[in-house]
């Protein structure tokens, strides 16, 4: 039998049967999409547990409502910008003794970076398995390579069923999920009626945003891309959130009639739009994620970031765009000063596809 403090070999054995656990995966939508079917394993396998997940406050939209959840618990201790470093203390003070009260007897790191090692380290759990990786490896005491080998590029959603299979649990399937409401459709819907469109219209949602530079696609491409849609019949959306409202004007503006700027929206209205859409096409960012949980066709566009590791298995209904052939593709990086990879994608490429997929 494994004891606490033990690596992986052949995988982890608990002592106990767990009766409350916790998962943690904090950062961005997608990070937290692709999560959703270790959180469906980990249900089938203690159908009678508590089972909670901690996410980022802006990301509990991603986990409310998901059937396998007992509770979302928000943790923002590192995120309050201008907050005097007394309050993130407090903050963080006030979030660890959340923990500690509700008595977790398993925590699960699906994240591994130092803020949910100290979380999981902190929270009172008598088991806590994270990633062997130095300094946060001290947090654990049931500890799991993230990979087998150096180098290797794995889908996202298989790092995390990788740590629920080391525990000897059985994955299923790896359906991507996001639950939204009818009242969520139903304002949706409504706004669309005020532009005009229908049921019956085809509607293709444009998310333009990327958080990272490197993956920026440039507004020009995106503003001719929305031309020839409409110009094929589309109805054409251009999705925004927080801070992303000007580029989605610039977009409008330089496309002209009949591009239209999506509502404001949380992000259950997000995915409800996304639902709604005929398809989707936008650079690799969570509002991709969100179309393969909602079940809309996507295009993605893919520079920096790879697909064997973010992008879909459907990859009929999905489909990751990329210029082949380039040395620096898929190197990870940020911020680019040459952005090649992105700005040689042409409209008329994606164009091509949209053909294919429609």
């Amino acid at each position: 039998m494994e004891k606490p403090g033990s690596d992986e070999r052949d995988g982890i054995r608990l002592p106990i049967v767990p009766e409350r656990i916790l998962m943690i995966r904090l950062r961005a939508l997608g990070d937290v999409l692709l999560t959703t079917p270790a959180v469906r394993a980990m249900r089938r396998a203690y159908p009678d547990a508590y089972l909670a997940m901690m996410v980022r406050k802006n990301m509990a939209g991603a986990m409310e409502g998901n059937p396998n959840l007992d509770e979302v618990i928000i943790c923002d201790p590192w995120y309050g910008e201008g907050w005097p470093w007394t309050r993130e203390l407090l903050e963080f003070i006030r979030v660890v003794r959340g923990l500690r009260r509700r008595r977790f007897d398993l925590v699960i790191d699906l994240f591994g970076n130092p803020r949910s090692a100290w979380l999981a380290w902190l929270s009172g759990a008598p088991y806590r398995l994270g990633y062997n990786v130095r300094g946060r490896r001290l947090a654990y005491n049931l500890r799991k390579e993230r990979f087998l080998q150096r180098g290797e590029r794995r889908r996202e959603v298989d790092v995390h069923l990788d740590m629920v299979r080391v525990l000897g649990i059985e994955v299923g399937d790896k359906r991507v999920e996001i639950q939204i409401g009818d009242l969520h459709r139903r304002a949706i819907r409504e706004f669309l009626a005020g532009l005009g469109i229908g049921d019956e219209d085809r509607i293709v949602s444009l998310s333009p945003s990327a958080k990272w530079q490197a993956k920026q696609w440039k507004p020009e491409s995106y503003a001719r891309l929305a031309r020839m849609l409409r110009e094929a019949g589309w109805r054409v959306i251009i999705l925004w959130g927080p801070g992303e409202n000007l580029l989605a004007e610039q977009i409008s503006e330089a496309a002209g009639d009949g591009v239209f700027i999506g509502p404001r929206a949380n992000l259950k209205e997000l995915a409800a739009m996304v639902e709604i859409s005929s398809m989707l096409i936008g650079t690799d960012s969570g509002v991709t994620h969100v179309a393969e949980a909602v079940g809309t066709p996507s295009i993605v566009l893919y520079g920096p970031t790879d697909p064997r590791v973010w992008h879909s298995d459907d990859t009929e209904r999905h489909v990751a765009l990329y210029l082949d052939g380039l040395d620096c593709l898929f190197c990870n990086r940020k911020f680019c000063e040459t952005h090649e990879c992105m700005d040689n994608l042409t409209p008329e490429r994606v164009m091509e596809e949209v053909q294919k997929l429609r």
